[in-house]
């Protein structure tokens, strides 16, 4: 019986060392690197490195591609923001004209041009939400304008009787051609 508890207890020794001489041989890190290195090859590639640096290489393709759609999106914002700016002042100086001429209109022969006159010999501009020419309140500056500038103001009819000879005009052609042909059919004298 001793002699089979010492062969078990040797046979244990020789399976232990065995098992270490088993655990030693195995590097996890290489069994690792095997499989990746295959799964690389079978995506086409040389080496699990040589797959990674592919990936960096892209990665870095991918950033400069982001990169450049940044700059290029911050240049069209940039060309959005002055277009808007310049309509807006479009904007802004139409409104002003419309409300000068709006105001020059029953006053003066011809409103576009006294508004193109106006605008050349004074400054129109918005100041806190009103229009200011040269300063002053439109009504103001208007009047001033119209003052210095006599030949746009519109011909103030006189009040009174018209002058009449007692002889009444026809107003429209048919009128006149009516009584022209009266006068030779008829010898109607007036």
């Amino acid at each position: 019986m001793e002699e089979m508890q010492v062969q078990q207890t040797q046979e244990q020794a020789q399976t232990q060392q065995k098992t270490e001489q088993k655990v030693e041989t195995v590097n996890v890190e290489e069994i690792v690197r095997k499989h990746l290195n295959e799964q690389a090859r079978y995506l086409g590639f040389e080496s699990w490195d040589d797959l990674q640096a592919k990936i960096l290489e892209e990665k870095g393709k991918l950033y400069e591609a982001l990169e450049q759609e940044r700059k290029r999106a911050k240049e069209i914002e940039k060309q959005y923001k002055e277009q808007l700016k310049q309509l807006q002042k479009e904007k802004e100086e139409l409104l002003t004209e419309y409300q000068v001429k709006s105001k020059l209109a029953p006053k003066v022969i011809d409103a576009d041009k006294a508004l193109k006159l106006l605008k050349a010999e004074k400054k129109v501009e918005i100041k806190d939400g009103k229009i200011l020419i040269d300063g002053e309140d439109v009504d103001t500056a208007i009047e001033k304008f119209l003052n210095e500038n006599p030949f746009l103001v519109k011909a103030v009819s006189g009040s009174g009787a018209p002058h009449t000879t007692g002889k009444t005009e026809p107003q429209s052609p048919e009128e006149r051609l009516k009584q022209a042909l009266r006068k030779l059919i008829g010898g109607i004298k007036e």
